[in-house]
């Protein structure tokens, strides 16, 4: 972005204005509701997190059927019960920075823990399985979709990418 900024030394001559360029750090984009620069990545940077949370979500299922007893097994719970839910919602969000979405991420995930939790001990059927299978099979159902939709080609994704088929006409519908 070029720019007219006014140099100090060129007072006395007869061009008072030179053209400098503006760095492209301050001319990053900002989220129109003024929350600060928009963080957009490469599309490397969800689909990693996607990918990460999936895999901790799969080596929490190894550990409760290998080893139900290892001292890995909380580990894993806590990170897939605070992210997980969270990431799911978060991830259909608009770009956010950083801090945010992991606020937001946490936040969400901790609701809808205690709001599952919450309906489970008043309908008297409270069992941590039955809470685990009701926050992670849609959590991890959408993540993997996320996923999906996110590593597929660009040329697949939206009407423009689609042939056009072209009808043939029949010649009833024009005039003679």
């Amino acid at each position: 972005m070029m720019r007219d900024i006014p140099d100090p030394e060129d007072r006395d001559r007869t061009t008072p204005l030179r053209r400098t360029v503006v760095p492209a750090e301050r001319n990053r984009a900002v989220v129109p509701d003024g929350r600060g620069p928009a963080v957009v990545p490469d599309g490397r940077g969800p689909s990693a997190v996607d990918a990460a949370l999936l895999a901790a979500a799969a080596l929490l299922a190894v550990v409760i059927l290998v080893a139900p007893g290892s001292g890995a097994r909380p580990v894993l719970a806590l990170v897939c019960l605070a992210l997980l839910p969270g990431w799911a919602v978060t991830a259909r969000l608009p770009p956010l920075d950083p801090l945010t979405t992991v606020g937001l991420t946490l936040a969400f995930s901790l609701t809808a823990d205690l709001l599952v939790a919450t309906a489970l001990v008043l309908a008297g059927v409270w069992h941590p399985g039955v809470a685990a299978a009701l926050l992670g099979v849609p959590s991890i159902g959408l993540v993997a979709h996320d996923l999906y939709r996110r590593r597929r080609s660009p040329r697949a994704i939206g009407p423009a990418a689609r042939p056009v088929r072209s009808r043939r006409s029949t010649g009833k519908d024009t005039a003679s």
